[in-house]
């Protein structure tokens, strides 16, 4: 098994919702549903482009299951985070 750095992972996701917040704000902005349309196509292009060149680092089944459980964790508290500190 093998895995992206956390720093590298996060970037991507960063840059993603970066892009997607961005442009949302754009298109409420200006009122323009194509915006929405190009700008999710890009980030999908940008995503896989990221996620091909990112580099893997090799490591074993513990540590795949641990790492599973820590960023659906994190992912959880992101959400409620969202969710209920707006």
């Amino acid at each position: 098994m093998s895995h992206v750095l956390a720093s590298t992972s996060s970037a991507i996701f960063v840059l993603n919702v970066l892009l997607l917040s961005a442009t949302g704000f754009v298109m409420l902005a200006s009122g323009s549903l194509w915006i929405a349309v190009h700008s999710l196509a890009l980030a999908i292009v940008i995503n896989l482009f990221a996620w091909r060149r990112a580099e893997l680092w090799p490591i074993d089944t513990d540590t795949v299951t641990t790492a599973r459980r820590a960023g659906l964790l994190v992912a959880l508290v992101a959400l409620l985070g969202k969710l209920f500190l707006q």
